[in-house]
């Protein structure tokens, strides 16, 4: 049998039965960067399909390991689903007032009450009430003077390797309905490579940054495509202008559909304390910036309400990621 188009002949029955026997095993995970690759081969020279056709044999033939190049004590997890997310969005409110986001404190609160400093909750695009997403709400109003410079040094953060976000689900069989799977965050030291339209290309082998957060989550399902969770640390650096923080995240929730070619689209988001990303904006050279965003997180936290004030900033990212692969390292006895 062929691929539309070409003339190059690969036996697409045997890569359905084994997409159908075990799509994520460490011999098939492979053809799910085949499938994904397929199309972008058609436009290019047979060369693309000689690649190819190496790594649908490493499916072929089980003896064969595509892990050779690994060192002695590093291994794969072999029941492992692993996206790197590739870009981050900042979400803000649309035309109808509506946000995507979270609701983190289990609270509907109206514009006006004291419990959220004056700042009421939003409803997302799909009627769920209680949203807290202070950030998506003032997003439109500073996005004009701040976002697109705020926006091309996250994503210069994620493809220069200082920001790579890691999303592990552990048990996963396929793409069909399953539960009682974990899901690990956490982050790589790695250098990634970039892709042609500027972000992470797919199918990478990432290491783990052992000096980073990793955070884990129990008893997670996949239902229709969907993942979500919580809660759950991580953290996010920002710059805006000169000013330099980092938004870290206790209590986070995040929610992702899986796509079939193993891809996840979605968002993450939390709540961060003001005053300890102000502290840390004191102690740098942005004077300027300081005073600039003081009164701007001051006058907007909408949760954490202690004495009169609030000190949390509630906030989501629109998260996009495509599969990867993790070296792990045996335990020295």
């Amino acid at each position: 049998m062929y691929f539309e188009k070409t003339r190059f002949p690969i036996d697409l029955n045997q890569i359905k039965g084994c997409l159908e026997h075990s799509p994520l095993s460490v011999q098939c995970k492979p053809l799910m960067f085949l499938r994904s690759a397929r199309y972008w081969c058609m436009l290019n020279s047979k060369r693309c399909f000689m690649m190819l056709w190496f790594v649908f044999t490493g499916c072929a033939e089980e003896d064969v390991s595509q892990w050779g190049y690994l060192e002695e004590g590093q291994y794969i997890l072999e029941d492992s689903h692993v996206n790197v997310i590739r870009s981050f969005e900042f979400l803000s409110v649309d035309d109808d007032g509506l946000a995507y986001g979270f609701d983190l404190d289990e609270e509907q609160t109206e514009e006006g009450e004291e419990l959220s400093c004056g700042h009421g909750d939003l409803t997302d695009p799909n009627g769920e009430d209680g949203i807290d997403n202070q950030l998506a709400k003032i997003w439109s109003l500073i996005q004009p003077f701040v976002g697109e410079a705020s926006e091309g040094l996250l994503q210069g953060a994620i493809n220069e390797g200082r920001l790579l976000m890691m999303v592990e689900l552990v048990g996963l069989e396929d793409f069909k309905d399953q539960n009682n799977l974990q899901l690990n965050l956490f982050y790589s030291d790695s250098k990634p490579e970039i892709g042609t339209y500027g972000y992470i290309s797919p199918n990478q082998t990432f290491e783990i940054d052992e000096t980073a957060q990793f955070s884990t989550l129990n008893n997670i399902s996949l239902t229709g495509g969907m993942v979500e969770g919580g809660p759950i640390s991580f953290e996010i650096p920002i710059d805006i202008l000169e000013a330099h923080f980092t938004m870290n995240v206790a209590d986070g929730k995040i929610r992702f559909e899986l796509d079939e070619d193993g891809s996840l689209s979605g968002y993450i988001g939390g709540a961060f304390s003001v005053s300890e990303v102000l502290y840390e904006l004191s102690q740098t050279d942005a004077t300027d910036e300081y005073a600039l965003v003081k009164p701007f997180f001051e006058n907007n936290a909408d949760m954490g309400f202690l004495d009169g004030e609030c000190d949390l900033f509630s906030f989501a990212f629109g998260i996009e990621g495509v599969p990867a692969y993790v070296i792990r390292h045996e335990a020295e006895e």
